[in-house]
């Protein structure tokens, strides 16, 4: 969490929640990205964040909510952690699945 340094306005246990049948406890941490050590681009436009931390017994992250937003507008990221301890399933994308950056539309990036 470098970076946040002087960001975090509270952290606190706010209860407990199943997640995938397995008990966590919960914290939520409120963020002011404009007192971040190195504020993000737009910081003044985004509003305070929210962080909800669902953690197991075993000091494991299961979930992840992060909420950002101002004026009636949010975005919601949601991040699920499973299957701690197994090697992951990863699959390379097929050839098809690939598109080179030159193939973009003009202006993606604008």
């Amino acid at each position: 969490m470098k970076g946040l340094e002087g960001a975090v306005t509270s952290f606190e246990k706010t209860g407990t929640e199943s997640v995938d049948g397995i008990e966590t406890d919960v914290y939520t941490m409120v963020v002011d990205p404009t007192a971040a050590a190195v504020p993000p681009a737009g910081a003044d436009a985004m509003g305070e964040m929210t962080v909800v931390h669902n953690v197991d017994k075993e000091s494991l992250p299961r979930k992840v909510v992060s909420t950002i937003g101002d004026e009636g507008e949010e975005m919601v990221t949601t991040s699920i952690f499973s299957a701690w301890g197994e090697a992951p399933g990863v699959v390379g994308p097929t050839g098809d699945q690939i598109i080179r950056i030159e193939d973009l539309p003009e202006g993606t990036f604008d």
